[in-house]
C-alpha cells in the first residue's frame, strides 16, 4: 500500500512536471524531466530523483529557476527541490 504522502509527492511532481513542458517545450521537458519521480514531500521540500549525477547537475545547473517557478505556482509552502 503507497503512502500518502508519496502519492501526495507524485501528484505534485506530476503537476510541477506539466507546468515545465508547458514553460519548456516537450523536447526539452522529455530530455530532461521524463524520466524524474517523486520521492518523497516533507514540510520543506519536495524531493526528486532523476537517472544519474550528470542529469541531476544539468538540472541543478539549466533548469533550477523554471524547477522552482513551477513548484511555486503548484504548492508555494514547498522550499526546497
Amino acid at each position: 500500500m503507497e503512502n500518502a504522502t508519496d502519492t501526495n509527492a507524485e501528484s505534485l511532481w506530476l503537476a510541477i512536471s506539466q507546468r515545465l513542458r508547458e514553460t519548456l517545450g516537450e523536447t526539452l521537458h522529455d530530455t530532461w524531466f521524463a524520466h524524474a519521480e517523486a520521492r518523497s514531500l516533507t514540510e520543506s521540500g519536495l524531493v526528486v530523483t532523476v537517472a544519474n549525477d550528470f542529469t541531476r547537475d544539468w538540472i541543478e545547473s539549466h533548469f533550477r529557476t523554471f524547477v522552482a517557478a513551477a513548484a511555486a505556482v503548484v504548492l508555494p509552502t514547498v522550499k526546497t527541490l
